[in-house]
């Protein structure tokens, strides 16, 4: 993130733009600092990380602990969203691609003095006291695994805005599309302690969630009426259940994807016998495609319910429609 945005009643501010006139007071400005220094997040580009303070106050005023959930699913939206849709030759090109490890969220409480805590790990919880910034030992540490791409990520703020009232709404939708992207938050999770076959699970779920419901027919429907172009061609599509018998469906390649990708998916979670080539569909991982479609749809969920059509738009094209648009007012 390169400049500052608002999201909501918030304002991001990015470590490199963070001011003194930005906290309610001046230990409170040298604190934040120290509390980058204490991460030891070093980096060759222009600097990770963001500050949030509410826009109607500045940084040091109180947030709710409620909001940091919201917060944290639009983050992750808005970050995985600005990554291109990513290929076997260009896994290992990460330089320009982040990974969910990259919107984590955390709250400090501050004092004067310098002293601050830090808890880690969920199942079994460690407290680390007796941190002060500003001493020369101190450190919070990053997630091991935590990765930083060199370019800084791309974060499309008419996105960002279109999340909130969507992911806050409160509603049956709003719940839906943020335990999406909760699911898609974990299938991006860079540890390698989540399986690729963990991954499928995960991202499975997600659509589940999603589109409400368990049903692949009902979910491939959805997923097309949502993604394909209105003239789609149908093909003839023909596979063998689980129980051995022929069926066949008149299908889109997005629908054909969709349930080639929920055979896997059950496959996995039968404990079946599955050969690697079954994790690829049409020369493509199964992974890749799949996080890739549950991104989309995501986002085309919340253009359809915050009526913002325009975050579909490459963010250049949307620039250049809103010049043209201006200098269409202008000369009216």
């Amino acid at each position: 993130m390169t400049d500052r945005v608002e999201l909501g009643p918030f304002e991001l501010i990015p470590r490199r733009l963070f001011e003194d006139g930005d906290a309610h007071h001046p230990w409170v400005a040298e604190a934040v600092r120290g509390l980058f220094e204490l991460y030891k997040v070093r980096t060759a580009s222009t600097g990770h990380g963001v500050v949030i303070r509410p826009q109607d106050w500045r940084v040091g005023a109180a947030i709710e602990r409620e909001v940091m959930t919201p917060l944290r699913r639009i983050l992750v939206a808005a970050v995985l969203d600005g990554n291109p849709q990513v290929t076997e030759p260009e896994r290992q090109q990460g330089h320009s691609v982040a990974t969910s490890d990259n919107a984590l969220l955390y709250g400090h409480r501050l004092d004067p003095a310098g002293w601050v805590a830090v808890q880690y790990g969920l199942m079994v919880e460690t407290t680390v006291g007796g941190l002060q910034i500003g001493t020369e030992h101190g450190e919070i540490h990053a997630p091991a695994e935590l990765h930083l791409p060199l370019t800084g990520g791309f974060v499309d703020r008419d996105y960002l805005a279109a999340l909130w009232p969507v992911v806050t709404a409160g509603t049956d939708d709003a719940r839906r599309v943020g335990r999406a992207i909760d699911w898609l938050d974990l299938s991006w999770r860079t540890t390698t302690s989540i399986t690729e076959e963990m991954r499928i699970m995960t991202l499975k779920a997600g659509f589940e969630i999603l589109f409400d419901s368990e049903d692949v027919v009902v979910l491939r429907e959805r997923l097309s009426a949502l993604l394909d172009e209105p003239e789609a061609p149908h093909q003839t599509r023909t596979w063998t259940n689980r129980a051995g018998n022929e069926r066949s469906a008149e299908m889109t390649d997005l629908e054909w994807w969709f349930t080639q990708f929920t055979f896997l998916r059950n496959a996995i979670a039968h404990g079946d016998e599955i050969a690697d080539a079954d994790f690829d569909h049409d020369g493509k991982r199964h992974i890749w495609v799949a996080e890739a479609r549950l991104r989309q749809a995501i986002k085309h969920t919340v253009a359809g319910q915050a009526a913002e059509p325009d975050i579909l738009v490459d963010p250049l094209e949307r620039a250049a429609r809103r010049a043209i648009r201006a200098l269409e007012g202008g000369l009216g």
